[in-house]
């Protein structure tokens, strides 16, 4: 078990007590910072997470593979098993925490198995192509071309 020191406890506490007595001194810094981050999430963050999660919805249950040449292909591909795939595909598509949830209800209908759904949650937890493009990319760095580059690096990484 770890047990912090006397020092670091100390340390700790008065940087916590200087920290809330700057939020006291300079309201007006904290009020613009706090307004700022509030209008980026209402004019960027929102809009480019809400519509994958409501696509999500509508696409997941028709997303299904059937055994063939291609599917196999596919999963080879991937590595995922042909019943995981499109938890991989939903994890791309939609982002965090889409897949997880789809994972969850196949385990539950028992159409995958426990170790399938704890790989597909580990692998395909990611960051919708909306956010990285569009918000990252776009609100964060000024670029749409550099969230397409760590959206395509994110799915390489998978």
């Amino acid at each position: 078990m770890f047990f912090m020191s006397e020092k670091i406890k100390w340390a700790a506490g008065g940087g916590a007590i200087l920290m809330a007595s700057l939020l006291f001194l300079f309201p007006n810094v904290v009020f613009e910072s706090v307004s700022g981050s509030l209008e980026k999430c209402m004019t960027s963050l929102l809009p480019s997470l809400f519509p994958m999660s409501v696509l999500s919805k509508q696409i997941c249950p028709y997303i299904r593979m059937k055994k063939s040449k291609t599917s196999e292909r596919i999963a080879a591909i991937t590595g995922f098993s042909i019943d995981t795939v499109p938890i991989f595909f939903i994890g791309l598509l939609c982002g965090y925490p889409i897949a997880s949830i789809v994972a969850k209800d196949l385990y539950e209908k028992g159409k995958i198995t426990m170790s399938e759904a704890k790989k597909a949650v580990v692998l395909c937890n990611n960051a919708s192509p909306a956010f990285l493009i569009f918000f990252v990319g776009k609100c964060i760095f000024s670029s749409q071309t550099t969230g397409c580059v760590l959206y395509l690096c994110q799915t390489i990484a998978v």
